[in-house]
C-alpha cells in the first residue's frame, strides 16, 4: 500500500492552546483516519457554512463543549453521553458507543467507534489529558 502525503485532511492535534498542525517541508501532515472526523464533530460549536447546507444531518457543530463544562451530576453524564453520540452520528461509523464517567472528580469519556470495515477504534477524552494517561501507563520510576 502506498501513502500519498497529499490525501486526506490536515491532521489536527488538540491541546490546551487549541488545535495544532504539523508541517513537513511546508506540507501539512495529512490524515485519512477518523481522528479529524471526531475532533471536528465534537469541538466545533458552529460553522458559518451551515447556512449553505439544507440537509440538517450534514450541518457541522455540536453542544459537546457546553454540556461537558456544566456541573457533573448523574443526569449531566447522560446528557454528555447523548451529546457525544449525536455529534458523532455519521455514515462513516457503523456503531458508536460512549462511556462517560467521573473517576477522581475528572471527566473521562471513552468512545468506541466502529467504521464500516468493522475494526473498532477507541478514542479517549479526559480532563486529565494524555500526559496523565502516559504517566500512568509508563511511569518514570520504571525506567
Amino acid at each position: 500500500m502506498t501513502t500519498d502525503i497529499f490525501q486526506g485532511d490536515p491532521h489536527l492535534t488538540l491541546s490546551e492552546q487549541g488545535a495544532e498542525m504539523t508541517f513537513t517541508g511546508g506540507q501539512p501532515v495529512m490524515d485519512t483516519g477518523l481522528e479529524n472526523q471526531v475532533n471536528i464533530s465534537l469541538f466545533t460549536t458552529s460553522f458559518w457554512g451551515n447556512v449553505l447546507e439544507a440537509d440538517p444531518d450534514r450541518k457541522i457543530g455540536s453542544d459537546f463543549e457546553t454540556v461537558a463544562a456544566a456541573p457533573l451530576t448523574r443526569e449531566q453524564l447522560k446528557i454528555i453521553r447523548n451529546s457525544v453520540i449525536k455529534a458523532l452520528k455519521a455514515p462513516v461509523f457503523k456503531k458508536i458507543e460512549s462511556f462517560v464517567s467521573v473517576p477522581n472528580g475528572h471527566l473521562n469519556i471513552r468512545n468506541l467507534l466502529t467504521p464500516p470495515s468493522g475494526n473498532e477504534q477507541e478514542l479517549l477524552l479526559t480532563t486529565n489529558g494524555q500526559n496523565w494517561i502516559s504517566q500512568r501507563d509508563d511511569p518514570a520510576y520504571l525506567k
